[in-house]
């Protein structure tokens, strides 16, 4: 058929419908993969899980739709709606657990991991949150750390808070902050360098 692509394997309606030149790409399930042209080594399984990706590699979703608008390199995004609304170019990062980076754009190196963890962030980057709706508000805030369920929750675009336990942190609107313990400093609203 005039391709040069090989070693891919697609299953599902539409799945790797585009490829032309593009190699080593597994796509399961409903236009799984549909727009990859030349991409390659990338993986996809569920229902439009990596939908948008079409000259990127090395990307891995996993869950109905993963990574549906995403068209950036090297992110790995595991469970339902992970990575939904990423209409850009967000390289290297992970996204772990239902609904986590949801928002992402174009922020790098993030990790999230647990239930809507990073769910607004969008053009940030450097942040871990592990945690169910750890820095969960997070749109541009970058090199924020937050283990714990809802920790940093409320941060929104500061930078260099460290936040450890359980709703730690969880009022936080100032950036430069290290918190460590359940609840701790969760009062603290706009102050800085704690």
């Amino acid at each position: 058929s005039g391709q040069s692509n090989s070693n891919n394997a697609a299953v599902g309606y539409y799945s790797l419908k585009a490829i032309t030149t593009g190699g080593d790409n597994v796509a399961v399930g409903s236009q799984a993969g549909d727009s990859v042209t030349s991409g390659a080594q990338n993986t996809f399984l569920g229902k439009q899980a990596g939908q948008a990706v079409t000259t990127q590699s090395n990307n891995t979703f996993l869950g109905f739709n993963s990574g549906i608008n995403q068209s950036g390199t090297a992110n790995v995004a595991v469970g339902n709606h992970t990575m939904k609304n990423a209409v850009g170019d967000t390289n290297y990062s992970t996204a772990v657990g239902s609904g986590a980076m949801y928002s992402i754009t174009t922020g790098d190196s993030n990790t999230a991991a647990g239930y809507q963890a990073l769910k607004a962030c969008t053009t940030t980057g450097d942040n871990v949150a592990i945690g169910k709706n750890a820095l969960l508000v997070c749109e541009t805030g970058g090199y924020n750390t937050a283990v714990g369920t809802n920790a940093l929750d409320a941060v929104v675009d500061t930078n260099a808070n460290v936040a450890i336990g359980a709703y730690t942190l969880g009022a936080c609107t100032g950036g430069a902050n290290t918190a460590i313990g359940y609840a701790a400093l969760t009062a603290n609203t706009s102050a800085a360098n704690n």
